[in-house]
């Protein structure tokens, strides 16, 4: 339980919110003060979507598990399907670092310290 301004609040509040760096003031403001921020993402099946930190407070986003969702059409809304393993999470990782360092070492000769930094 938390408390505000005198007033007891024994539920979480959950705010969806598109998250588009440098637009607006309110974006930041919230993205500061958040516990959490969670990302949404295609998984490598498409009809499977993965739930990623990107953010925890006091905590390593590393430490949060990866959790799988997909749409279950006879119930008519998105089932949990398993958290991904250490070793698919591994992977994940590895293949986004790979992919930032080819994007910023593609096609370049010379690359200035101050790009690096």
């Amino acid at each position: 339980m938390s408390f505000t301004g005198g007033q007891e609040f024994t539920k979480p509040a959950l705010l969806a919110y598109c998250i588009l760096p440098r637009t607006d003031y309110l974006g930041s403001e919230l993205q500061r003060k958040a516990a959490a921020i969670l990302s949404i993402e295609k998984d490598d099946d498409p009809h499977i979507s993965v739930v990623k930190a990107l953010k925890v407070r006091d905590e390593s986003p590393l430490d949060v598990p990866l959790i799988q969702f997909s749409w279950d059409k006879a119930k008519g809304i998105h089932v949990f399907m398993r958290e991904k393993t250490k070793e698919e999470k591994e992977k994940h990782k590895e293949t986004e670092l790979d992919n930032i360092a080819r994007n910023v070492f593609s096609d370049r000769n010379v690359l200035h310290l101050r790009r690096i930094v």
